[in-house]
């Protein structure tokens, strides 16, 4: 799938809480964050690099907080 349906988060800290609000959801889970050149902004997105032992090293650490820019753009 193309980045072109997924939703845009403009700051760093945005994406990484909803990936964090995801994994809480679906566990372990190889989704993960990446900046997209194309859309200057974030995305989510599965990682098939990410091996079982990191998954579960992310999911002993997973962290907590909020959103803290209000907009999101999907485009």
């Amino acid at each position: 799938m193309g980045c072109d349906t997924k939703i845009i988060y403009e700051c760093e800290s945005d994406v990484e809480t909803a990936l964090a609000l995801y994994r809480e959801q679906i566990l372990f889970s190889n989704m993960d964050s990446y900046y997209c050149k194309k859309h200057e902004g974030y995305h989510l997105g599965h990682n098939h690099k990410l091996s079982k032992k990191k998954i579960l090293k992310i999911y002993r650490a997973r962290p907590k907080g909020g959103f803290k820019c209000r907009k999101l753009v999907h485009i």
